[in-house]
């Protein structure tokens, strides 16, 4: 069975808080950079892929990005064809 992660980002008010977030509910190590790129390494190569991850309020979420919305858009949509046993639900 896979393991459910759940984020509601519609409470967080900023890309650290993002980071801050995600990394305590992926359980990363303390030396996460906090930052897009060690995301998709840690998310591609660190953790178990077996899991589902779901982001309620992703509309919410790219807002706060700012510009890197469109590279955190990039992270989730090549997740698909890099790890296609990780499932990713992004919910607005």
């Amino acid at each position: 069975m896979k393991k459910e992660i759940y984020l509601d980002a519609q409470v967080l008010t900023s890309e650290a808080e993002f980071h801050e977030h995600i990394s305590k509910i992926l359980e990363l190590p303390p030396y996460y950079g906090h930052n897009l790129d060690d995301l998709w390494e840690f998310l591609t190569n660190y953790i178990d892929k077996d899991i589902k991850i779901y982001i309620q309020g992703y509309s919410h979420l790219q807002k706060i990005m700012g510009t890197r919305k469109t590279a955190l858009d990039d992270i989730f949509s090549r997740l698909e064809s890099t790890c296609p046993e990780m499932e990713v639900f992004l919910n607005n």
